[in-house]
């Protein structure tokens, strides 16, 4: 409120006073307007919801079969993209079911990778590509078990 002081010495100067009733009777109208548009507003979405389209973003095709399969904690902390390691907790209830560090700038680059490598011409580029993929996220996991035994 103290930074729009003068927004309100604006208003107050242009303006001339409402009597109390007048300003009652319009807030009460405001307010029954405002009930009617939020009520609307939540029923359109109860409906959505209950015809299949409660993710819009699915139904109308914005989201790729990536997104969809991916944890909402996953997802989250992509689209947010801070930089640097970030804990992920998993929780079902108040129980917590599982925590994964999750690097927002490792993940970018290996997308970049992945979009950059070309499409392999030969079985033998694909079995290659497919071995250093496998023999990454082994090494992902080793790295995760040797931190996780400590």
């Amino acid at each position: 409120m103290y930074g729009l002081q003068w927004l309100r010495r604006l208003i107050r100067r242009n303006t001339s006073p409402i009597e109390e009733t007048i300003a009652h009777k319009w807030k009460q109208r405001l307010s029954i307007a405002y009930m009617l548009l939020a009520w609307n507003a939540f029923g359109f979405v109860a409906y959505s919801w209950y015809k299949g389209r409660g993710d819009w973003a699915d139904y109308y095709g914005f989201k790729t079969e990536e997104d969809k399969n991916m944890p909402n904690n996953e997802y989250f902390a992509r689209t947010i993209g801070r930089p640097g390691t970030t804990k992920l907790i998993t929780m079902r209830g108040f129980s917590v079911v599982d925590t994964k560090d999750f690097d927002y700038e490792a993940e970018k680059e290996k997308e970049r990778q992945l979009a950059t490598e070309q499409r392999p011409l030969n079985m033998e580029e694909k079995i290659a590509r497919k071995r250093r993929l496998i023999e990454a996220e082994l090494a992902r996991i080793q790295a995760e078990e040797a931190e996780n035994s400590q």
